[in-house]
């Protein structure tokens, strides 16, 4: 379905907001909910976060990124909530993908928790470069280190064949970069240069 036509979206939403609530199938209803979320419509948040709590990670996960599209502050509040349970799949890859996204200095324990405990996967690659965006935003050396870290592990962890290596010093030199323009401030020089020199 081409749903940037408004005849086709006019024809089908009833019937997906239907499929998003009732059909038999979690895939089917979570497929509704994420062509519903990219309709942006904010009549579609209650939909959206009574889903969060469903027992199927994938509906419960498109309903997280449905919501981040209306409503980024709640979806923020709800990925803290869903960051403390156990997940895993498609609801940790959309719980971490929210709180990086909100690129908030306070959460970046669950976030730095949240990227870490993503699998070996392609929506963990994609995040990578708003992750080093985030932790070019980051003040306290620790856990500039810390998510450092923790990109250079996923790194070292995809095999040479692939050949993203050179994409991901990419996404550690543009925190370089971040904090090389920070510097030019004149405030806290010293932190901002051991944090360069440990990325380098």
């Amino acid at each position: 379905l081409d749903m940037k036509k408004d005849a086709i979206v006019n024809a089908v939403e009833t019937s997906l907001t239907e499929i998003a609530k009732k059909d038999a199938s979690r895939i089917v209803r979570s497929k509704a909910v994420e062509t519903l979320g990219n309709l942006k419509k904010p009549a579609y948040k209650a939909l959206f976060q009574s889903l969060l709590s469903d027992s199927s990670y994938t509906l419960s996960a498109a309903a997280l990124l449905a919501l981040e599209k209306i409503d980024a502050p709640a979806a923020l509040t709800e990925a803290k909530l869903l960051s403390k349970q156990k997940m895993k799949g498609n609801l940790m890859e959309a719980v971490a993908t929210t709180l990086i996204k909100s690129g908030d200095e306070s959460s970046f324990d669950d976030i730095a928790t949240a990227y870490g405990k993503m699998g070996f996967s392609q929506a963990k690659f994609n995040l990578t470069g708003v992750f080093a965006n985030f932790l070019g935003t980051i003040k306290n050396t620790d856990k500039v280190k810390r998510g450092v870290d923790e990109i250079v592990k996923f790194r070292d962890a995809i095999p040479e064949q692939f050949g993203v290596g050179p994409v991901m010093d990419n996404f550690l030199k543009t925190i370089i970069g971040k904090k090389e323009t920070a510097k030019k401030t004149g405030e806290n020089v010293s932190d901002l240069q051991e944090q360069i020199d440990y990325i380098k």
